[in-house]
């Protein structure tokens, strides 16, 4: 499976296969890193964050949406959040990755 998809705004690619996730913002690699396995990948819409029980601080200052990675879809505290801040990759952890709503 490998894909290319429009993510966060026209500035922000997102490309994956079965085991790998790169970031490319501003046309930089910003975030390349192999999964032994990946679940689940859905965006998850800056509007929802607010709504949303994290572990440790919340996202703040985020540039668009988020890029939700799972890696066990039966563990429900096995889900990772992308943001884009400043050109920076930030990452956050969900609670429970099945209480967002992604898209």
């Amino acid at each position: 499976m490998n894909a290319i998809l429009s993510f966060f705004h026209t500035r922000h690619l997102i490309g994956f296969s079965a085991s790998a996730i790169a970031l490319l913002a501003d046309g930089v690699d910003r975030y390349d890193v192999r999964y032994p396995t990946i679940a689940l990948i859905a965006r998850v819409p800056k509007s929802s964050l607010n709504g949303v029980r994290w572990v440790g601080p919340a996202p703040a200052n985020v540039n668009g949406d988020g890029l939700l990675i799972v890696r066990n879809g039966d563990d429900p505290h096995s889900g990772l959040v992308l943001f884009v801040v400043n050109n920076r990759i930030v990452t956050t952890v969900p609670e429970n990755y099945q209480s967002l709503s992604p898209q």
